[in-house]
């Protein structure tokens, strides 16, 4: 987790948790109040009731002492008594009704039976008993409306303190919970800022250590946005662009980048999408007799960054055309004292080979077969210091392509026939016929024939085909061999490559199809390889009918799917195509 994301998580939960804290100590003061409201309230109306009933016991003892006593000044007295009584409880009483809605008429009342009921008043009613009887029941009544009235208030009030003690009760529980969850939260942040810290200290090193990898390096690396801004930049100990100085980032490529490079580089990294995430550029710039070639690789990180590595190979490039310079000029060399030892060979063994023995014809034979080889070894190597150059130039022919299919493979059948490998060709109905330059079509298929024949099993077909399109003609070379592996396709266009499981009886120079995906190139086309291990090779290419419709091949996806553009080993003794 990053740093920023941490200081987030490290200031809002402190925030909501005092949040939480505070608005649970306002709810529950606020019950707390209410809660004691609601008991004093409670306690009232109780002490009303207690009240009401010493009225009404003091009025029963009066209607008891009225019917049973017999003596009229015990009688007086005990009435005396309980009048009394009810006269303190009614003035208690009044002082309780203000805080007891709808209580007070009921007390009024109350007090105006009291005053008919004085001691003097009862000696008016001695004649009349029962009229001062229901007056009585009529005081009891009214005491006991009153006490319905305050128990009904009594229930109201116990109900809502009930909730009230009920919420306290949750309050009580959540804050319990809460401060379980708070102390695990600060055990599970307390490890993890031990965690993160660790994470980030290990970070921070691995940053510096990679800080210190790429200032070691002699490549220049610069991380840039899609606004081309250099985002990071590490100059390199070779400083390729020839800064001066450490750059501040972020940072316009147009300020420190050459303004041909920064057009050839944008166009570059406009071509990189999620489905070609490399691309590769060369960059060469030339100063009176001096030149600068420097090589960029630009891989795409995500979205918004792309990476790119600048290079100086300058003098890789020096090197390279040393050695090719060098290569032609021995190829050069070799020629002239080649060509009289392959005429001084065929001399002696056309005019005075009948006069040397078996043995002595035989190395005779193998002497020119060898002399043969490597004169065609020495024409590999200047054709591609020629195509290297674009020196090699070929002329356009008409030609039928059903006859010089067969021409090709009828040359190689002895090759074929040395590996116990037989050709199948499936010629067209009807003739085929487009411009291209035969010469070099012949010995694009001499070095596919022979590769086919030379990795296939022994016992087993190589099969050709042709097949004519609109504007195109695909031709076909599968064999059912030994296969080549993923990783080798990669480099098998590389010059003299060689796969890491060919014998010395299959090797070659590894120029061959190197020479024939540089020819099939320049006809307008381009070499296809489908490989597995076990299973044989296809190899295909497709050229146009005629030159000018090389732009339209180029172009088009290739029929057979997925595939590299590779090449085999180069041939060993490949047919003659003079």
């Amino acid at each position: 987790m990053d740093s920023s994301l941490k200081k987030g998580i490290y200031s809002y939960f402190p925030v909501v948790t005092i949040a939480f804290v505070g608005i649970f100590i306002l709810w529950s003061v606020y019950l707390i109040v209410h809660a004691s409201h609601l008991q004093a309230n409670v306690q009232q109306r109780v002490s009303c009731i207690s009240l009401l009933r010493r009225y009404e016991m003091a009025t029963k003892v009066q209607q008891t002492s009225l019917v049973k006593e017999t003596n009229k000044k015990r009688l007086w007295k005990r009435w005396y008594v309980q009048h009394k009584k009810k006269q303190a409880t009614l003035k208690t009483l009044l002082t309780l009704a203000p805080s007891i809605k709808g209580l007070t008429p009921y007390l009024d009342k109350l007090a105006s039976y009291q005053k008919q009921f004085a001691l003097g008043v009862l000696k008016q009613y001695e004649s009349k008993p029962q009229q001062l009887q229901a007056k009585m029941l009529v005081s009891l009544q009214q005491s006991h409306k009153a006490i319905s009235l305050v128990r009904g208030q009594l229930s109201t009030i116990s109900n809502e303190l009930a909730d009230v003690w009920l919420q306290l009760s949750i309050i009580a529980i959540i804050s319990c919970f809460w401060a379980l969850l708070v102390a695990i939260l600060i055990v599970y942040f307390w490890g993890r800022n031990k965690t993160w810290e660790r994470d980030y200290t290990a970070l921070q090193e691995s940053e510096a250590h990679n800080k210190a990898i790429l200032r070691s390096l002699a490549d220049m690396t610069i991380v840039i946005n899609r606004q081309l801004e250099a985002l990071e930049v590490n100059i390199g100990e070779d400083n390729p662009l020839g800064l001066t100085h450490e750059l501040v980032c972020p940072l316009p490529l147009e300020t420190f980048f050459p303004e041909r490079l920064l057009t050839v580089f944008t166009a570059a990294l406009q071509n990189l999408t999620p489905f070609q995430p490399h691309q590769r550029i060369e960059y060469t710039a030339n100063d009176n007799d001096s030149f600068l070639t420097l090589e960029a690789r630009l891989t795409r990180v995500d979205d918004e960054r792309h990476l790119a590595i600048i290079r100086d190979i300058t003098e890789q490039k020096q090197n390279e055309r040393l050695k090719d310079e060098f290569i032609a000029n021995v190829s050069h060399e070799l020629r002239t004292p080649l060509t009289s030892i392959r005429g001084a060979l065929s001399l002696l063994r056309f005019q005075f080979g009948e006069e040397f023995k078996d043995s002595a014809q035989k190395l005779l034979f193998i002497a020119e077969k060898n002399s043969l080889q490597l004169n065609r070894l020495i024409d590999d190597l200047l054709d591609v210091q020629k195509m290297t150059y674009g020196q090699l130039d070929f002329d356009l022919e008409d030609v039928e392509l059903n006859q010089l299919l067969e021409g090709v493979i009828e040359n190689n059948k002895p090759y074929a026939e040395k590996h116990d490998v037989q050709f199948r060709f499936f010629p067209l109905p009807s003739a085929l016929w487009c411009q291209t330059a035969p010469k070099r079509l012949e010995q694009i298929l001499n070095n596919l024939l022979s590769n086919a024949a030379k990795f296939s099993n022994p016992k087993s077909y190589v099969d050709v085909r042709l097949q004519p399109k609109e504007r195109t003609f695909l031709i076909e070379v599968q064999d059912y061999g030994i296969g080549i592996s993923k990783q080798f396709q990669r480099k098998l266009f590389r010059k003299f490559s060689q796969a890491g499981n060919t014998s010395n009886k299959n090797a070659g120079t590894g120029l061959g199809l190197n020479i024939s995906l540089r020819w099939v190139e320049k006809l307008g086309g381009r070499l296809k390889v489908k490989s597995e291990p076990g299973k044989g090779s296809l190899f295909y290419f497709e050229l146009p009918y005629k030159a000018e419709d090389a732009s339209f091949v180029l172009k088009e996806t290739p029929e057979h799917g997925t595939s590299t553009s590779v090449s085999l080993e180069a041939i060993e003794e490949p047919p003659s195509t003079t």
